[in-house]
């Protein structure tokens, strides 16, 4: 099965991917800004980011570069994400030679399986980009509130759920980092099962058929699911098995609460420091000094 039935693939001519990259950021408010206007404001349009400083104390260089550093990364690791996304999208002849269709393979995987398709391998890459957000976000917020758990210990579910950390602190936006917790590990758990067949195990993209509807090869009555909507296990491993439209669907999803997660991880530290500028004795830095020598801007009182 070749990629020509995937509905979200589009040819677009060179001079255009920029306009197309465009559009579907403002589709589904992708750009990484703090505007809660309609998407056709100019200020909707862009990734503003970094409206964001750091207090520390006057002989202390190295904390605001640190931080800095782990927010950098966190924006970017989002910006390659959705990038991957809008990429995978994107027919690209250049690499038409790589496919192979299922019926070209040495065994006859008669199930609708998407054959080795580059878009389809860019669009789970995306998702698991998109999922590597979270705990990056939750080593800096652990970091950066001088949490207890030894490091191996540390991911996003473990910051709220072992040290609770949105409690210690009853902070708004720790909580609705958590409330993000609780949609990937419950809500929307179909997120975190297939980033982890992705990563771990194997996942089998289907078109034309849900799993449910297609038997094993060479059988006629032997579903490779048995219950969609059931407990996934061996005799009905649904965490294997996902259609070219869920993980389109599973991908944007999970972006979109990567960024939403970007958002109150910088409401939160600008929060935070915002408290401990007014205190004084100590000097703030934000990022647009970073390649300035010391000192920075002061605010000694």
């Amino acid at each position: 099965m070749s990629s020509e039935g995937i509905t979200w693939i589009s040819k677009v001519p060179k001079k255009e991917i920029s306009a197309f990259h465009h559009s579907v950021c403002l589709e589904h408010r992708l750009f990484l800004n703090y505007a809660k206007g309609t998407a056709d404001r100019h200020f909707c349009q862009n990734d503003d980011f970094f409206p964001l400083h750091f207090t520390h104390k006057i002989k202390d260089i190295k904390t605001p570069y640190h931080f800095f550093s782990y927010l950098v990364e966190i924006k970017d690791s989002y910006v390659v994400a959705r990038t991957l996304f809008i990429k995978a999208q994107i027919a690209d002849t250049a690499f038409e030679f790589l496919k192979i269709p299922y019926e070209d393979r040495l065994n006859p995987f008669t199930d609708y399986r998407v054959g080795f398709d580059l878009n389809i391998e860019t669009m789970k890459l995306s998702l698991t980009k998109s999922y590597s957000v979270f705990d990056k976000i939750a080593f800096l917020v652990h970091e950066y509130l001088d949490g207890s758990l030894a490091e191996w210990k540390i991911d996003f579910k473990s910051i709220f759920k072992t040290e609770k950390l949105h409690f210690k602190e009853n902070n708004k936006y720790l909580f609705a980092l958590n409330d993000i917790r609780l949609d990937l590990e419950e809500f929307d758990s179909r997120i975190n099962r297939i980033r982890n067949s992705i990563e771990h195990k194997y996942l089998v993209v289907h078109t034309l058929f849900e799993p449910h509807q297609i038997t094993f090869p060479l059988s006629a009555d032997k579903p490779l699911v048995k219950d969609p909507h059931g407990e996934h296990s061996r005799e009905n491993p649904i965490n294997f098995h996902t259609t070219d439209g869920e993980l389109f669907d599973l991908t944007l999803k999970t972006l979109k609460l990567a960024r939403s997660a970007l958002l109150y991880l910088t409401f939160f530290i600008s929060e935070r420091e915002q408290a401990g500028e007014e205190k004084g004795n100590f000097y703030v830095t934000d990022i647009d000094n970073m390649d300035r020598p010391a000192p920075f801007r002061s605010i000694v009182g």
